[in-house]
């Protein structure tokens, strides 16, 4: 079957529906095209998201969308096998902010979204594989073969993940990333709250630096607080030779199994689990194609710098600026290289770019640097133990001890204040 519409949007997760909402919003005439089934949208990651990210997309936000719990404590830990080093950052004052976070859980955000996507006017097709995408320059229109016939439109935007079979020139080769590995649990009603302290919709999300891996293995893991449940994950770089998805699952359960993080996931059943794969290169150029514009991980965008950006609200906002794009493109008809080329300007804009290159600065010069996941966890471990372990001697002062620690590390002074300043600018 051969139908022509003005847009499609391949890929219903949030790129694609941030995308085809803004369209349909728009007047323009879209069909969303997903190869997973309505009860395969609910195997997704969850995490957290910007409260003013997504009020650019509904003005009713907060009544609307099922968000899980307001963000009000941060932590950030450094694991070693014996110890730990916690920063704590909390913010209990009444009332929500404009740069609040949420936590969240696809499994309901999407769902809901979708249906946003429908009563916006796009029609979207659950099941279906899309095997190619081509631009025919002489009549300026763009083909989307799928499995069951093709559809001719303006643009096609391409929101299909890292797996980005359908880019340019790739030729479905697996393109760098790291590996993550995302769990959700769920206990009985007030168990959350009484173990993190957290009354009503406030929530809190962990961050730990997984400094008791391999020599050549770098990991960070997570824990955020939902309504009734907690996510837990974990993200890992390895040596190219590992079986990524076999090592990712081992290394989730040591860090569930960990004395610092076990307690807080006691009496809690796995509900959902879902491989997520993180693009770790980016290019510019590679955003737009004639007839086509690559949006989310699908374009490299995803903003995730290991600490604390989020790559779903990058999602949604690069997903947001490709459906502007495109619908200029549907207006003039034209979806030639140089029109599609205001993609990247919407996404310049609204400072999108420039979050996904400080989170690659962040994530391949420092998050997954040998010196945090080995030698600070221990260093920082060790200068805490001397300054409250009591041995009745008297103490030495504490700038003493800190050069005495990290030179034992073979850190210097100099190495420490430079790693300060590259964590300031990546993250």
């Amino acid at each position: 079957m051969n139908e022509r519409v003005q847009v499609v949007v391949i890929g219903a997760g949030l790129a694609g529906s941030a995308a085809a909402l803004a369209l349909a919003r728009g007047g323009a005439k879209v069909v969303v095209l997903e190869r997973r089934s309505e009860g395969e949208l609910g195997h997704l990651p969850g995490g957290w998201i910007s409260g003013a990210v997504v009020s650019k997309l509904f003005s009713n936000w907060r009544q609307e969308i099922p968000l899980e719990r307001r963000v009000v404590e941060q932590r950030l830990s450094l694991l070693t096998q014996d110890g730990a080093v916690w920063i704590d950052h909390s913010d209990r004052s009444e009332g929500e902010k404009p740069a609040s976070v949420f936590t969240m859980r696809r499994d309901r955000f999407d769902p809901w979204m979708l249906q946003k996507v429908r009563e916006a006017g796009a029609e979207l097709r659950l099941g279906v594989d899309v095997s190619g995408v081509s631009y025919n320059a002489v009549v300026g229109r763009t083909q989307v073969v799928h499995s069951t016939g093709r559809i001719d439109c303006t643009v096609a935007v391409i929101a299909t993940g890292i797996d980005a079979l359908l880019r340019p020139n790739s030729r479905g080769r697996p393109q760098p990333h790291l590996t993550g590995l995302h769990e959700t649990l769920e206990g009985e009603a007030g168990l959350i709250d009484r173990r993190f302290g957290a009354k009503g919709d406030r929530g809190v999300v962990m961050r730990f630096v997984l400094g008791f891996l391999g020599a050549e293995e770098r990991g960070l893991g997570y824990l955020a607080t939902y309504r009734n449940g907690i996510g837990s994950g974990v993200v890992l770089q390895t040596p190219p030779t590992v079986d990524r998805e076999s090592r990712v699952r081992e290394v989730l359960e040591q860090f569930k199994g960990h004395w610092v993080v076990a307690p807080f996931l006691r009496n809690l059943e796995k509900v959902g689990e879902s491989v997520q794969r993180i693009p770790t290169h980016f290019s510019a150029g590679r955003l737009y194609a004639p007839g086509q514009l690559f949006a989310g991980d699908g374009g490299g965008l995803h903003g995730w710098s290991g600490a604390w950006t989020s790559g779903w609200s990058t999602a949604l906002r690069s997903g947001r600026a490709a459906g502007a794009a495109a619908l200029e493109a549907v207006r003039t008809n034209d979806g030639s290289e140089a029109r599609l080329e205001a993609y990247v300007t919407h996404l310049r804009e609204d400072g999108v770019i420039r979050d996904t290159r400080r989170g690659l600065r962040a994530m391949n010069g420092l998050w997954f640097d040998h010196r945090l996941h080995r030698t600070y966890p221990r260093a920082f471990s060790d200068l805490l133990h001397r300054m409250m372990t009591e041995t009745g001697a008297p103490k030495e002062p504490i700038a003493k001890a800190a050069r005495s620690v990290f030179r034992a590390q073979g850190v210097r002074a100099i190495g420490l204040l430079r790693d300060a300043n590259r964590l300031g600018k990546g993250a």
